[in-house]
This record gives C-alpha cells, sequence and structure tokens, in this order.
C-alpha cells in the first residue's frame, strides 16, 4: 500500500454513500484486511493477512482468502469497508470515531450546500488496506444506546456536555451508539459535538436521524454528505463478541415540502435491503442481532409514515429466520418496548424486542431549570431524560433506563403531585409510572407496609408531565402535550386512609427479572 494511499485512508474516516449508483466510472478495489501488530496503520513483512473477514461496497459483500486478500468493484457514491469481526477492533481518531472505510465520490458534493459536503476525491487508490488489531474480552461487555441529543445551538451542546458527557465519563462500557437525531438542523455544530463525546472516552457510534441531513440538497443522493464528512456511515455493521450490530439509515428524504418544512418520511431505502440479504447469511446462528434506527420500525399509537417504518416487513422477511433480534430506535423522545409478533408484521420463531430509547433530550431540553441553570427536560411520557445501559453476556443481554442527574434506582416514579393531601381530596387511584416498563413488566404497590397489591397497566399519559406543563408553561414550546404511554400501572386507592402519615410504595420487576421500588410519604389532612 502506497503511503498516498495509507494518507487517503486516514484523511477520510468511514465515509459512506447513499445507495443511488452510477455504473459509469466504477473501478475495481484490492486490498488485503491484517493483524496490526505494531499499530501503525501500515502492512509490513512481518504481518498477518487475516481470512475470513467481511468487507463491503454497501451492497456486495466479500469474504477475505486465507492470506487477508479481497477484490471488489465500488461504484460512484458506494463506500468501501471492513465490518469489524469479533475478536478484533479498528482504529479510532482522536475523536474516539471508529475508523473502518471511506468513500468512493470523484466528483463531491454539488455545489452550494450550506454546510459544505464532500469535497471530490479524484485519486481514489486502487489498493486499500484495512488494519485490525487484536481485542480483549467481548463475551461480556456494556454499551451505552441513546436518541436524540438534538442540540439548537452551542447553548444546548453545553447541555450535552454537562448532562450526559461528564456521565458518560464514569460509565464502563465498551462503545456508546447515538441512534440519530444529533443535531437539531444546525450541522456546524458537529465538530464541537464530535470533540466533547469523545471525552467520554469510548468508542462513539452513530445513526442518521432526520435533523442530521442536508435540507437544501436535491433529495437522498446527497443528503447525507455533510453528516458523512464529519461522522461516516449512514449504513453499516460490526460485530462485537456473538452480538452483530447493524446501523441503517431509515430517513427517507423527500425534499421542501409545500409548507416550506423538510419532509421525510420512515423508510429503509436504497440498496440497504439487497446488503443486508448479502450479509446476514455470513453472521454467524449464534449470534444476537442488533438492528439500530432513528425511526422506529414500529411505534406504538398509530402507522404514521413519520413515526414508522413503512417497509419494516421487508426487512422483517430477512431477518425472521434468525434466533434472536433486537431493535433500538430514537426519535419520538418517549420510550418504549414492544415485543412484536405476527401482528406487527414479525414472524420469526421468537418475539423481536423493539427499544424506542431515552432521549438524551428529553422534550427538546424544555422544562423548569436545576440549579446547575440546566432544564429538567422531562420527556412527554414523564421519564426523566437519559440514556440505556446494555450489558451483554454471550448473546444475552439486559438493559437498564439511566436518568441523567439520577440514582440509577430511580426507575419508577408515584404520581401524586401532592405530598399533603386533605381527606376530602384524596386521590381514587394511585399511579405509577415505570420508566422502562413493558408488558412484561409486573408492578404492586402497598400502604404502611402491609400487604403487596398487584397494579393494572393502562394507556394515558403522565399525570406528572401533565402538572409540569401547567406549572411553568413559560418553560416549554407552545405546542407539547403530555403523550399517552403505555408504561402508566394504576390501583384504586385506599377509600379508608386515615388523618396523619403514610408511607406508598411501589415495586416493579422488568422483563430480566430486575427489581425496582420507590417510596413516597404523603400526609393526609
Amino acid at each position: 500500500m502506497s503511503k498516498k494511499s495509507i494518507l487517503l485512508f486516514l484523511v477520510l474516516p468511514f465515509l459512506f454513500q447513499p445507495a443511488i449508483f452510477s455504473q459509469e466510472n466504477s473501478r475495481v478495489v484490492k486490498g488485503k484486511v491484517f493483524l496490526d501488530k505494531n499499530e501503525n496503520g501500515i502492512y509490513d513483512d512481518n504481518e498477518t493477512g487475516l481470512g475470513g473477514i467481511m468487507v463491503s461496497n454497501q451492497r456486495d459483500v466479500v469474504i477475505t482468502n486465507r492470506k487477508g486478500n479481497y477484490n471488489i468493484t465500488v461504484e460512484p457514491g458506494q463506500a468501501l469497508m471492513v465490518i469489524k469481526p469479533s475478536g478484533y477492533q479498528v482504529p479510532v481518531n482522536k475523536n474516539q470515531m471508529p475508523q473502518f472505510s471511506f468513500i468512493y465520490e470523484p466528483e463531491g458534493s454539488p455545489k452550494g450546500l450550506k454546510y459544505g459536503g464532500l469535497e471530490p476525491v479524484t485519486d481514489f487508490p486502487d489498493q486499500i488496506d484495512f488494519a485490525l488489531t487484536k481485542a480483549g474480552n467481548e463475551h461480556t461487555f456494556n454499551a451505552l444506546a441513546f436518541g436524540d441529543p438534538q442540540p439548537r445551538d452551542h447553548k444546548e451542546l453545553g447541555y450535552v456536555r454537562d448532562e450526559f458527557v461528564n456521565q458518560a465519563a464514569n460509565e464502563d462500557a465498551s462503545f456508546m451508539i447515538i441512534l440519530g437525531d444529533i443535531m437539531y438542523d444546525d450541522l456546524s455544530l458537529f465538530d464541537r459535538h464530535k470533540e466533547l463525546l469523545a471525552k467520554a472516552n469510548m468508542p462513539v457510534w452513530h445513526v442518521i436521524g432526520n435533523h442530521d441531513i442536508d435540507f437544501d440538497a436535491d433529495g437522498n443522493r446527497h443528503a447525507r454528505d455533510t453528516y458523512k464528512n464529519e461522522l461516516g456511515a449512514n449504513y453499516y455493521a460490526f460485530q462485537y463478541g456473538s452480538v452483530t450490530f447493524i446501523a441503517l439509515d431509515n430517513v427517507d428524504y423527500l425534499g421542501i415540502g409545500t409548507n416550506g418544512r423538510p419532509s421525510y418520511r420512515g423508510m429503509i431505502w436504497g440498496d440497504q435491503l439487497t446488503w443486508l440479504k448479502n450479509l446476514l447469511p455470513n453472521i454467524p446462528e449464534n449470534h444476537l442481532i442488533v438492528i439500530g434506527t432513528h425511526i422506529p420500525l414500529y411505534a406504538w399509537g398509530g402507522e404514521m409514515p413519520n413515526v414508522n417504518t413503512l417497509n419494516r416487513n421487508d426487512l422483517f422477511k430477512l431477518l425472521e429466520k434468525k434466533e434472536r433480534v433486537l431493535a433500538i430506535s430514537g426519535h419520538l423522545h418517549m420510550t418504549y418496548h414492544h415485543f412484536l409478533t405476527q401482528e406487527e408484521g414479525w414472524n420469526g420463531k421468537n418475539s423481536l424486542h423493539h427499544i424506542t430509547t431515552t432521549a438524551v433530550s428529553g422534550t427538546w431540553w424544555g422544562g423548569p431549570v436545576n440549579e446547575n441553570n440546566i432544564p429538567t427536560t422531562t420527556q412527554r411520557d414523564g421519564v426523566p431524560n437519559g440514556y440505556h445501559r446494555f450489558s451483554f453476556e454471550g448473546s444475552d443481554y439486559s438493559e437498564k433506563l439511566i436518568g441523567l442527574g439520577e440514582p440509577e434506582t430511580m426507575q419508577v416514579r408515584i404520581e401524586l403531585v401532592q405530598d399533603v393531601i386533605s381527606l376530602s381530596d384524596l386521590p381514587k387511584e394511585i399511579v405509577a409510572n415505570v420508566f422502562n416498563g413493558s408488558e412484561k413488566s409486573k408492578v404492586w404497590y402497598r400502604l404502611n407496609e402491609g400487604q403487596w397489591k398487584e397494579m393494572k397497566q393502562v394507556s394515558r399519559s403522565s399525570p406528572f408531565y401533565e402538572y409540569l406543563l401547567k406549572q411553568y408553561p413559560d418553560n416549554w414550546s407552545s405546542n407539547l402535550n403530555a403523550i399517552p404511554t403505555n408504561h402508566l400501572w394504576v390501583s384504586d386507592f385506599s377509600s379508608d386512609l386515615e388523618i396523619g402519615v403514610h408511607s406508598l410504595e411501589v415495586k416493579t420487576q422488568d422483563a430480566y427479572g430486575q427489581e425496582w421500588s420507590v417510596t413516597k410519604v404523603i400526609e393526609v389532612e
């Protein structure tokens, strides 16, 4: 590999192009995937090629031979990538961003994109080698996943620093994955975002969201150019232990609508399904597959094109023979768990666990401010802003919602707004908001250390969030309201409660067998 090739690989960090290709100017690229013993990024004479490694052009997938060699054709708009195998690591740059691919885009972006897009790359090398290094234990590891940091400006990017980065820097995690809407339309903030997130001291993988694209581009072909120039791939895969992570781009950009606003729909577009069809047979049967998207594959509450993935059934058909599939997304600024079955179009042997993860920005950085002058930004379902910590052991997993600035044990809230209640105004029911609750959760309550009584799951809006909207009307956008959720539990309140001090406890057991509880002391006058 020439020094020019090496420099090009390092300067163009894993850039991907949407899959609308031109066969003109296609070229054959060859190279080697090798074990980089001295970690200099160059294939040296004493280093070994690695066979059986997947290399892709975002449509086709080839496997390196026993000497680590590959040969593949790339076309304008495609990206060449190595798919990180289990037991190995790809290099990361100073901003903790994995360096595993780059783009073949000889003409660059159309002129005039507000945020710059991609520069032309005319001197594309004919040989590209991919360096890997040996990894440590990947059987047991943690990963952070969340959606929508979504800062509008530098002030809100400071909130991301103070609320999230400072907390994540103390996590024992192997990497994080951000599930879209990294920005809120202002793509000039990407540079500072990268510098800040690097201080969490773990590799950072990104998924593209509908607020991360070039709205002045003409359709999907170049709408990701600035994103890719700054953050990299719009779809890719990597393996860690007995888990294969697949990041997809399901934001189908439709241009500026008649209302003057960007228009999009949830769809896995372009050549991604063909790429998956070629990729999936090469994934070990014992692997858990984790699909990461910005827009949910399925969202509770209605089949709307901008909050569901329209062609999810095409994806499901490719995945249904796999033993275990987990899907994670962002976008909604609410937290949902679903276990999809035939009713939602999933025909796999086991249900597909789908998690719409918690947003770091909560309700778009709104709400009353705390002692640090940062909005508390509770989500519209009454859930604190935060992230999810996934713990993997082999292909098994559990996860926990971590509220930013909250103790880890805070997993449920008793949504009685008042701590002092008159006897004549006692509420008729207890409402418990189990932040990370699902249909597999169990919830109980008791009064004054009495007998535990089971509560019933309901679909309605959070009384606590309704209270916040009413109490602090100037701290939210004017169009916000409480959104019905499926992680509330209710029970009739005791009608014979006497005047005095009482303790009310709620405990819950989640889908993984983890138990959480909360106690609220109330006074009846």
